[in-house]
């Protein structure tokens, strides 16, 4: 089957204090003059093995305030982005079926946790996503989340603030953490079906340090916004999505050659023909040059990390899915050793609007001496991850446990699946009937007109 080379690293990014890594970080980069060399041998000694499940570990750099109550003021001082400062709701953003509803503000309490926020769903919505936005700084959650009759999809026993946590595992419903912003998609699995009725969301913000240290809950204003799939809309035999596809000047390819740089164009095919399979066609690509580092640094010691930066310093964009592309797309690890990657996704799912600190993938162009070109691969599996799927397995961290998809029907040791960590050459990248009718619950998909 050939060497399986990582997937690419996917979910949440930590807050940024700067666009641009530290001038000794770029130095060192610039001195491995053979780089693709360092490049291989990082793939080889299995650093590019990082998962979703690392992130409990890390977390945003400290706020000089040491009190939970003077956390956002704090934030706001230093010029980090308020909540309402990157998140405006507004229906034309998304080019689907779905019904956007402002759910407004809550604010969290000292305890770090939300009074319930009600919201209630009509007799027809098959899917729903929950977007929570806050301080950059801030790690959000969904602490609780109960349907009628009290049907528990999120139990409020799940969270310890304390305790290392990125990704809730035992939950009917998967949940994660995230700084600065989170989806929280529902069903994320088989295990829920959404019902009609009244519903309640309790939020939590708290805070780490670089070392991951828990710094204590965090009290002041976060955003939710509500995205509902309705039943006429997930009927539909076909669906549409738009991307805009945004280049740095990586490798020196730019907006205006990319219509007919094959490289990008083998890529694009290569990502459609994998989208097909879940009936998703690319409706448009738009093709924009934006002023963002070609080199990017994600998941950084302290506030080092580039991705947030990068996305909210992103111009207004048409609605569609942003793709950044950048020459090279590095996480650090505990050591702390740089680690290449082939791409990361602003969230799982990611937001349902197309700006802010999580709007949006980015997809390295990096390729090492007879490696193969992943690069349609790669931007497939990434926007399915926006959409909302899961590896199929996360490989367990620190002794634990192995963590599967929660669709029944994806296996995790299957390596012939798009979502799939790892791929041989000879991958097929192929998704289940269960990930299809996920990516086709996406508010960014909408149902192409006069398809059957």
């Amino acid at each position: 089957m050939g060497e399986k080379r990582p997937r690419a690293l996917i979910g949440s990014m930590r807050e940024p204090a700067r666009l641009f890594p530290g001038r000794s970080l770029l130095a060192k980069i610039r001195k491995h003059a053979e780089f693709t060399k360092y490049y291989r041998r990082l793939a080889r000694a299995g650093l590019l093995r990082l998962l979703l499940l690392t992130l409990a570990h890390c977390s945003a750099s400290a706020l000089p305030c040491a009190g939970a109550n003077c956390a956002a003021g704090d934030a706001q001082n230093a010029g980090e982005a308020t909540v309402d400062s990157y998140i405006t709701l507004d229906a034309s953003e998304l080019p689907t079926a779905a019904t956007l509803t402002d759910l407004g503000s809550i604010t969290t309490a000292a305890s770090g946790l939300s009074a319930a926020l009600p919201f209630d769903l009509a007799a027809d919505t098959t899917a729903i996503q929950l977007e929570i936005s806050g301080l950059q700084a801030w790690q959000l959650t969904g602490a609780e989340l109960s349907g009628p009759a009290g049907q528990i999809v999120v139990a409020k026993t799940w969270l310890d603030l304390s305790a290392p946590q990125a990704v809730c595992t035992t939950c009917l419903n998967r949940v994660g953490t995230q700084p600065g912003q989170v989806v929280i998609a529902v069903p994320s699995g088989d295990a829920v079906a959404v019902q009609p009725g009244h519903w309640l969301l309790r939020v939590a913000a708290y805070e780490r340090d670089s070392e991951g240290t828990f710094l204590g809950p965090r009290t002041g204003p976060v955003h939710v916004a509500l995205a509902r799939r309705h039943q006429s809309s997930t009927q539909a035999m076909s669906y549409q999505v738009d991307i805009n596809l945004l280049f740095t000047g990586a490798l020196g390819i730019t907006a205006a050659i990319a219509p007919d740089f094959p490289r990008i164009q083998d890529a694009l095919t290569t990502m459609k023909t994998l989208l097909a399979q879940a009936n998703v066609q690319v409706a448009t690509v738009r093709y924009t040059d934006v002023t963002a580092p070609a080199l990017v640094i994600a998941h950084d010691t302290g506030s080092d990390s580039d991705i947030d930066a990068l996305f909210a310093s992103l111009p207004p964009q048409p609605p569609g899915i942003n793709v950044v592309l950048v020459d090279q797309l590095f996480v650090r690890d505990a050591s702390p050793s740089l680690a290449p990657v082939l791409g990361l996704s602003g969230g799982i799912p990611g937001p349902f609007t197309n700006h802010g600190p999580r709007a949006g993938v980015v997809v390295s162009l990096a390729t090492g001496p007879g490696e193969d070109d992943d690069l349609g691969y790669t931007l497939a599996h990434e926007l399915c991850h926006y959409l909302g799927l899961w590896h199929t397995v996360e490989q367990p961290v620190a002794g634990g446990t192995a963590v599967e998809d929660p669709i029944e029907d994806t296996q995790g040791n299957d390596t012939q699946n798009l979502m799939n960590w790892t791929h041989s050459p000879f991958g097929k990248g192929t998704l289940t009937a269960g990930q299809v009718r996920m990516v086709q619950r996406s508010p960014w998909l909408s149902p192409v007109p006069g398809g059957n």
